[in-house]
Order: C-alpha cells, then sequence, then structure tokens
C-alpha cells in the first residue's frame, strides 16, 4: 500500500460524501473543527457513500488499496499534478447527486433549473428517488514524492461545474445535479 498523507481541510471537504464517520475523523479534526462542524459537513447534499461501504475518506482509501493494489501500482499525475483514479465495483457503494437527462422522466424534467452552486452555474433537477452508483472516484496529488488526498466520492467523474462567463464542458449538456424533496 501507498502511503496517503490527509490533510485536515481535504479530509473535512470530503466528509459531504459520507453520512455516518467513524470516531477517528472527530478525533483527527477536532484541532481545526468543532463537532457541529463535522456533522454538518457531513450533512450537505451530494453523493453519499453507503455507511455499510466506508465510514471515513481514510477508511475508504485503505479499502480501494486491498481491493484494486493494480491501480495504485504505477501512479502518474495528469498535466494539473492530480491523479484521477475511477473504481467499479459489482454492486452499489453510494448514491450518486449527478444524474444523465436520459435518465429523468417527464415530471422530473420540468423541475430542471439553473442555480450559482459555490459560484459555478449548475443546471439542477429534484428527484425523489435514490440514484444509486457503482462507481467511486479517488483524486490524488502528488507533490516530492508524496501522494496528499484531495477528495472521494461515489459517482462517476464529473468535470468542474462552470464559473460564470465560462463555457460548460459538453458533460454538463446531458448531466445535471439532483436536488432532493
Amino acid at each position: 500500500m501507498i502511503d496517503i498523507v490527509f490533510e485536515k481541510e481535504a479530509l473535512f471537504h470530503s466528509l459531504s460524501h459520507f453520512t455516518c464517520l467513524d470516531k477517528e475523523i472527530y478525533h483527527l479534526l477536532n484541532e481545526k473543527y468543532s463537532e457541529q462542524d463535522i456533522v454538518k459537513q457531513s450533512q450537505l447534499p451530494g453523493s453519499k457513500f453507503y455507511d455499510s461501504f466506508a465510514l471515513s475518506p481514510i477508511e475508504l482509501t485503505n479499502r480501494l488499496q486491498l481491493i484494486f493494489p493494480n491501480k495504485f501500482s504505477n501512479l502518474h499525475p495528469e498535466s494539473d499534478g492530480r491523479i484521477r483514479l475511477s473504481f467499479v465495483f459489482d454492486k452499489p457503494i453510494g448514491t450518486s447527486g449527478v444524474i444523465n437527462l436520459n435518465c429523468l422522466t417527464a415530471e422530473e424534467k420540468s423541475t430542471i433549473r439553473t442555480e450559482n452552486r459555490n459560484n459555478c452555474i449548475a443546471k439542477t433537477v429534484k428527484i425523489n428517488r435514490e440514484n444509486t452508483t457503482q462507481e467511486c472516484q479517488l483524486i490524488l496529488a502528488c507533490n516530492d514524492s508524496y501522494f496528499y488526498f484531495c477528495t472521494a466520492f461515489p459517482g462517476e467523474l464529473a468535470p468542474p461545474l462552470p464559473k460564470p462567463g465560462e463555457m460548460p464542458d459538453p458533460f454538463w449538456e446531458k448531466h445535471l445535479l439532483i436536488r432532493h424533496y
């Protein structure tokens, strides 16, 4: 297994993809974040890992290295310095906060709207069903021979949302963020 550095900011950010957290996370983050901040972060909407699959980014990363050791044997950063690893499982591991336009019912399509999400423009749709996924993404950075955890989430790899005035990636023409009831 490779050693991965988990900086507190990246750990905290990724908690939005976990609904139930192991006690170790509270211990690791308690110097910088309150328990209330940690719980609030885990309650943000979006893609979520099932509790039965992983309870923290550290547990998830260790599990991925054990199940898919070959994916970690020859890591090369892309031009932006990040390493993007995609994993596919034989059963659902969580829910995705992104859905393809072709998977929507007519009623769901009628709820599509454009929103500002963290200073980015996003099309969203309201659905009242679970959008399960068998996919998982792990993003690492490499610097001075060290690997740093950036984030991990269930679902397919999606390009960044466009900032105001930017041209959106073609992916976002056919995919929407999910707003739950």
